[in-house]
């Protein structure tokens, strides 16, 4: 996931008291970004050349603080104290004192730090509203799921396959490219439907796997696999760009309305450059006859996730009753303030898209960082993904309008 922090290199964090200290060319930005989770409460102080922003405690409701609960109040509930200290637990320590709070902490980037609670929001809602959005599909298919399930034709690969395609992680991004061509090819793409799409700028190129349809009308199946040097990369993208070969394997049992093209971009974490070659290497005729874009993002550390606020409506909704014919669990979260992926490329073009993904705000610490290794991985909740998936694209081949 290409993850945007902006200032991340030099807004770090310096905290005397109850304020947070930052770089004076970046205090305007951390206040832009800080305000929205405290609405009126950041003052601005000033010692000498630096510039604080005040965040008192009383004020931070994102930690759990009542309307109108003042400090000893809120102090005073264990409760209180038990949350605060499982949302910032990443951070060194938490201290109450009389009228605010005492943070310490060291190299820390500010931004990154609240992208953390804005998920926390942010999945809320989304959660809350997804659940709206499941009460709609509930009535629909109280008695309609088993002929669903029954239109759904696919073939899901089995649990050891694909798992041993997720553990074929090792390597750099270039042996990671022929890995892939390796795993289409084991999987029956070949024969002129396996495409290695050089990229400007790039040493490795867009793997391109097409599966024909009857049709013109295209659904594009994306993840990337580069990754950063920090980790395995396992997680973040192995888990999308190593799962295309078994989505490709197991819709190709029957002829299929639409034409699939499963894509694996490079370069995506040094700024979706793979996804943009791809896309502006297309004619407006064909990103016309594109009718979905789903990406993979990010999954095995926990259950599904998608992005409802990045996503078109309709292939929510479409995921949502796959997820219910199918009996399996699905939830909303936003992940807006905290980076983007190769959806980006399609939307600049006016295709719908959908980003299936596993981040929590309890799993976000694990992107870009030595934490990212196979030990990282929730294979049931990762398989899991995989057969919705597959369920979601034999859907979308039967119902999904042109545009």
């Amino acid at each position: 996931m290409f993850v945007r922090m902006p200032g991340a290199s030099t807004m770090h964090a310096e905290h005397v008291a109850d304020a947070v200290s930052v770089d004076v060319f970046q205090f305007q930005g951390a206040k832009a970004f800080l305000e929205p989770f405290c609405a009126g409460c950041l003052s601005e102080r000033r010692s000498g050349d630096a510039r604080h922003l005040h965040l008192p405690t009383r004020e931070l409701s994102f930690l759990g603080a009542q309307p109108g609960e003042g400090d000893a109040g809120f102090w005073q509930r264990s409760e209180s104290r038990d949350l605060l200290l499982d949302r910032v637990g990443h951070w060194r320590h938490f201290r109450a004192r009389t009228g605010g709070h005492r943070l310490v902490t060291s190299s820390y980037n500010v931004w990154r730090q609240a992208a953390r609670y804005r998920i926390a929001l942010e999945a809320k809602t989304e959660m809350r509203a997804l659940r709206s959005i499941s009460f709609g599909f509930v009535i629909v298919l109280a008695t309609a799921c088993a002929p669903l399930v029954a239109q759904l034709h696919f073939a899901p690969v089995n649990s050891q396959i694909v798992e041993q395609r997720l553990k074929s992680y090792k390597g750099n991004d270039s042996q990671r490219e022929a890995n892939l061509k390796n795993l289409f090819q084991s999987a029956g793409c070949s024969e002129g439907k396996l495409i290695e799409q050089p990229v400007k700028g790039l040493k490795q190129a867009n793997v391109i796997c097409i599966l024909a349809g009857t049709a013109d009308a295209v659904i594009v199946v994306g993840a990337h696999f580069d990754h950063v040097d920090r980790g395995d990369g396992v997680v973040d993208n192995w888990s999308g760009a190593s799962m295309l070969p078994s989505l490709y394997q197991a819709l190709n049992t029957e002829p299929r309305k639409h034409t699939f093209i499963f894509v694996a971009f490079a370069g995506e974490e040094i700024g979706l450059v793979g996804s943009r070659f791809y896309v502006s290497s297309l004619t407006s005729d064909q990103v016309k006859k594109i009718d979905a874009m789903v990406n993979m993002d990010t999954l095995a550390l926990g259950p599904t996730e998608v992005w409802v606020s990045r996503s078109d409506p309709k292939l929510v909704r479409t995921l949502n009753g796959a997820a219910q014919a199918l009996k399996l669990p699905l939830t909303g979260v936003n992940v807006d303030r905290v980076g983007e992926s190769d959806e980006e490329s399609f939307i600049d073009r006016k295709v719908p898209t959908i980003t299936i993904h596993s981040l929590t705000q309890e799993t976000l610490r694990v992107l870009h960082s030595s934490r990212d290794n196979y030990s990282a991985v929730h294979f049931d909740d990762y398989y899991n993904s995989y057969r919705l998936l597959c369920g979601y694209l034999a859907l979308l081949d039967d119902g999904v309008a042109g545009r």
